[in-house]
């Protein structure tokens, strides 16, 4: 690719400020006429303006404190000395030091491209009388990096970015019903300008709404601040797991809520990392409400000592097995959780796994209700997918349950899965299914061919 035309259109729409966007057009016309130097003194400029015109927005429209007493700082700095630059170094120093908008990485780009700015601009020459030149790919590197880590980044990514941020997602929970179209939208206005030190800090505030303050605010908007501190992991895992291992007790002390822990294990679900850096006591309280309620324990992957999803739905099929009574008082896997437990199984390509605890649930169903339920949802989806293995199980299970084989719409189910049985595996015998009504159903199968 020509270096003189690096996707310059598309780093030109990422720059937040329009006047920034505006002077911005002269670093790239320097660059595109191979004025290397006339480029990184002009981006240099363009660097503090846009620093200025940030920290300007955040006291006028966030009555952002630091912003405002840097300004002032800044101002007196000039008045006192008018002809010094020096200035122009301590802003980029008191945003680091005081705001979110520069962390460790930027701040030592900035100040790379003031270096190479003073080579520039001063008659810096060499052994052999020549000019002081950045190369090509040194000013486009520059050029690139600025837009990355400063010029792209919205001046609210300072100290009210969380206040911001939540005000924002009350104002947009109902809009995006889907996680994929608030992905895009909160990457888009927020994440993807996000710096590491901002990540912790706003994961961090999510945390604490979701899973410690109850209150009647916290409780409206818990959903939409659950799935965006679950989006937000998503993208920074490994800021993030760093975080909470260096603030166990922060992270630990949770309100202990049954839907809030409930929540939580949901969250956790194949985290182990997550849940190993939690304190014993806040681990005993997740045990124990895994142990107290099947919706919880259906999402637990994390209790593995490794985690594996077979093993763990192993576990989950003998554990409903034995009890035989799907559905009774309180013993159900959740919805969330059941879409959680898919999502894993698609992603693992085991959805076989998925379709077997669909038939379990069905076939141990605690009355009639349920049963009909259970039917619709996991297994009249699933009838084209049945292994002939599957089939038996679901068979075996529906002849042995009363809930299941005399409800009134057994009959139609149990036609289509014999429907379908007939039609996929006819070397399947049904005479031992001595529960099913088999000579009806043949009866209304032959009279349909």
């Amino acid at each position: 690719m020509d270096v003189l035309s690096f996707s310059f259109d598309d780093l030109r729409q990422r720059i937040y400020d329009s006047r920034t966007r505006k002077y911005f057009d002269e670093v790239y016309k320097c660059y595109a006429n191979r004025c290397y130097r006339s480029s990184m003194v002009m981006l240099w400029s363009v660097i503090v303006c846009d620093l200025l015109f940030k920290l300007q927005e955040l006291k006028e429209i966030y009555s952002d404190d630091a912003a405002q007493k840097i300004l002032i700082e800044i101002e007196t700095s000039r008045s006192v000395n008018p002809y010094s630059s020096q200035w122009e170094k301590e802003l980029i120093d008191l945003v680091f030091t005081r705001t979110h908008l520069l962390d460790t990485a930027s701040k030592h780009i900035l100040d790379s491209v003031m270096q190479t700015r003073h080579l520039s601009a001063h008659p810096v020459i060499n052994e052999d009388n020549k000019l002081f030149e950045p190369s090509a790919d040194m000013a486009k590197s520059n050029i690139r990096n600025c837009v990355d880590f400063l010029f792209a980044k919205p001046p609210f990514l300072s100290q009210k970015i969380l206040d911001t941020l939540l005000d924002d997602l009350e104002k947009i929970k109902d809009i995006f019903p889907t996680n994929d179209k608030l992905t895009v939208y909160l990457n888009s206005k927020y994440f993807n300008a996000l710096n590491g030190v901002v990540v912790a800090k706003i994961f961090r505030g999510l945390w604490k709404m979701v899973f410690k303050l109850d209150n009647e605010q916290t409780e409206k908007n818990r959903d939409i601040n659950y799935r965006t501190l679950s989006i937000l992991y998503e993208k920074a895992k490994e800021i993030i797991e760093k975080s909470i291992k260096d603030e166990s007790n922060f992270y630990s002390d949770i309100k202990n809520d049954k839907n809030i822990i409930e929540r939580l294990i949901l969250f956790l679900s194949l985290k182990k990392t997550i849940y190993l850096a939690l304190t014993d006591s806040t681990k005993e309280i997740i045990q124990q409400a895994c142990e107290s309620r099947l919706t919880n324990f259906s999402v637990a992957f994390f209790l593995l000592d490794t985690v594996s999803v077979e093993i763990h739905l192993s576990n989950l099929i003998q554990k409903i097995n034995e009890k035989s009574s799907y559905g009774d008082q309180g013993f159900f896997i959740g919805i969330k959780q059941l879409e959680l437990i898919e999502s894993i199984c698609t992603e693992q390509n085991r959805v076989n796994l998925y379709r077997r605890l669909g038939i379990i649930c069905y076939i141990n169903s605690a009355d009639f209700d349920r049963a009909d339920m259970y039917f619709t949802r996991f297994i009249s989806p699933n009838l084209d997918n049945y292994t002939n293995e599957e089939f038996n199980i679901l068979l075996e299970g529906s002849n042995s349950n009363n809930q299941v084989y005399d409800r009134r719409r057994s009959r139609y189910d149990d036609l289509s899965i014999l429907n379908k049985v007939r039609e996929k595996y006819p070397s399947i015998s049904l005479t031992k299914f001595t529960n099913l009504p088999i000579e009806k159903m043949t009866k209304l199968i032959d009279d349909k061919s």
